[in-house]
């Protein structure tokens, strides 16, 4: 209507009218709103806010319960994408026999030990065996109980395997530890609560187990394991709750980077000092994983994988505090 009166658009209908058109009557004013109805405002803005304050915690608690704590898997297989050439600094090596996810990766010598994890089929208890000298894969005994998103740390000749997520959501507090000289299994001490896609870490002889699931919601806890007195000890707790992070040691201190939280991948760092029971933040690293692996070797950390769709790995280097890019084999869904 302003383009029609300003002449600007001319409708066949008003042709030859003057688009000019005289000035528009000045405003009226409306009349003053009467008592009853001002104050009928005001008590129901009122209720509404008083509404919003009593819905609020309930809203942020429901909202904590329905996140899920654990990542979506791929829909299918084969969503990365191996880049390995002539002039890579990645080799590829004999191919682990049973595909699976959230499982334990630890190395003893020149052995690394791949146990339980999550197959086609549910929560296996699988333990396979990988000789980097031969570059060959053996089997060892089957963990006892089948459990998937665990961890692993050796102490001597030890490999100790708290908790675990049993399926559907569940998770357990059993402990079960695996003598690599012996080929056999046994039981610890059970965690003081179940847990499973924590983060560990062995430092001074002791188990670190930071955050994850104990099934129903995420935790931020941390507990120590003695194995020479076979006892659980509860630590100062992390920051925030997480699933799938990674811990690695490094020095005197231990790294807790990356994770799960609020349906999104995160590029959170943390480090824990054993001895002050404190913890400090480290700079975050360039792209947010999850399920990621995490070494320490030297004075640096390197991070390896992880959910998101990522291009490369990360270094961290503690003489400057920041991460850099480095080389992957794979680029995509890994």
């Amino acid at each position: 209507m302003i383009a029609v009166r300003e002449g600007l658009v001319v409708v066949p209908d008003v042709a030859g009218v003057d688009s000019a058109g005289p000035a528009p009557p000045d405003p009226v004013p409306l009349p003053p709103v009467p008592l009853f109805q001002r104050i009928t405002l005001v008590v129901s803005a009122l209720v509404v806010v008083v509404a919003t304050i009593v819905s609020w915690p309930r809203a942020a608690e429901s909202e904590q319960v329905t996140d899920q704590p654990l990542p979506p898997l791929p829909n299918q297989a084969g969503d990365a994408q191996v880049l390995l050439d002539d002039n890579s600094l990645w080799a590829e090596r004999a191919q682990m026999p049973t595909r699976r996810t959230g499982l334990a990766l630890v190395a003893i010598g020149d052995l690394l030990y791949a146990i339980g994890g999550e197959g086609p089929e549910g929560p296996t208890g699988v333990v396979e065996v990988y000789d980097s000298s031969a570059d060959t894969w053996t089997r060892g005994a089957e963990k006892p109980t089948t459990t998937a998103y665990v961890s692993a740390g050796a102490v001597e000749n030890h490999l100790i395997v708290p908790g675990g997520c049993l399926g559907e959501g569940a998770a357990t507090a059993i402990t079960e530890v695996y003598d690599s000289s012996a080929d056999t299994w046994s039981e610890a001490a059970s965690l003081p609560t179940p847990l499973c896609a924590y983060a560990l870490a062995v430092h001074g002889g002791q188990v670190y187990v930071f955050g994850g699931t104990d099934g129903r919601e995420m935790v931020r806890t941390t507990y120590a394991y003695d194995p020479v007195i076979d006892l659980w000890e509860e630590r100062a707790p992390m920051m925030d709750a997480r699933t799938v992070a990674a811990a690695a040691t490094l020095g005197d201190q231990i790294y807790v980077a990356g994770g799960y939280r609020d349906g999104q991948e995160r590029r959170t760092c943390a480090v824990s000092d054993p001895r002050e029971d404190a913890w400090s933040e480290c700079a975050s690293l360039i792209a947010g994983r999850s399920g990621l692996g995490l070494v320490g070797l030297g004075d640096q950390l390197y991070a390896i994988g992880g959910g998101g769709f990522l291009g490369f790995n990360e270094r961290y280097d503690v003489r400057t505090g920041q991460w850099t890019a480095i080389e992957t084999p794979l680029t995509g869904l890994w």
